[in-house]
């Protein structure tokens, strides 16, 4: 059986309070932590169908509503976190709270949490719901000995974990020769790309971010971001509607913003 048809297989989830803990026995599936989960499926996918059990059995599903903290900067990080529905921000604050930078959007199959599981370090980032999400968490020291159980897992933890740091090299690199409209389009191109539903033509922007929301996934003022925007829409690149944001010419969009060369699946956002 593969890795998705174990995943569609089975479980039960009695529910309590607002964590549930996973019951076999009358075969009613999960809607979340199935295909969506690409990054489960690539890490995971050396393992037979009692291995991926057993990572389901050690774990435990968690529900958060919108805008609701999930980890918070400055605490231990106690273990690891799957994405399974909804989106996460991860934001950096500064060491006197008054500037904050969100470094990167986590959607359905990618994880948190993981800088700090060799570590006894704390976290260094806060993670926060941008709409109601579910998320699988499993305890440090279970997963710790989950890996050690399975040594390839670890492997392909690691493999991960290098190419994100060379991705980021990356992005640090371009965004100290680019301006503020280049920083910015490739932003939407690259929410777009990941999260983003067609529309027709269209490119629609998700999830549906504020404008101050933007300025600091961009590292820009609100005022320059609302600006380029603007501009965005005058040249009929952009559609705005309140929230919404959706690309109407992305070929243009894309010669403009210069797109970073790096592999499609490490999340640079």
């Amino acid at each position: 059986m593969s890795l998705l048809q174990a995943m569609l297989a089975r479980t039960a989830w009695a529910r309590k309070e607002r964590v549930r803990t996973m019951q076999e026995g009358d075969g009613s599936e999960s809607e979340s932590c199935i295909g969506a989960c690409s990054e489960l499926a690539r890490l995971l996918g050396e393992l037979d169908e009692a291995e991926y059990q057993e990572f389901l059995r050690s774990s435990r599903q968690l529900y958060y509503s919108s805008g609701e903290l999930i980890l918070q900067q400055g605490t231990p990080a106690n273990g690891l976190y799957l994405v399974c529905s909804g989106q996460v921000k991860l934001v950096r604050l500064s060491a006197d709270k008054r500037k904050r930078q969100v470094l990167k959007l986590l959607g359905p199959g990618e994880f948190l949490g993981e800088e700090t599981l060799f570590t006894h370090s704390e976290s260094v980032t806060y993670a926060r719901t941008l709409k109601p999400s579910e998320l699988r968490f499993m305890e440090k020291q279970d997963f710790l000995g989950f890996l050690e159980r399975h040594p390839a897992l670890t492997l392909s933890l690691i493999e991960k974990l290098s190419r994100e740091v060379k991705a980021f090299q990356s992005k640090l690199v371009e965004s100290a020769h680019e301006n503020g409209e280049e920083k910015l389009m490739r932003l939407l191109l690259a929410i777009g790309y990941r999260y983003g539903r067609r529309r027709r033509s269209q490119l629609e922007i998700e999830p549906k971010l504020g404008r101050a929301e933007l300025a600091e996934l961009a590292g820009l003022t609100t005022e320059t971001t609302i600006r380029i925007l603007q501009h965005l829409k005058t040249e009929g690149i952009l559609v705005l509607s309140g929230r919404q944001i959706r690309i109407a010419d992305e070929e243009r969009l894309s010669r403009l913003a210069r797109p970073l060369a790096v592999q499609p699946l490490e999340n640079i956002i």
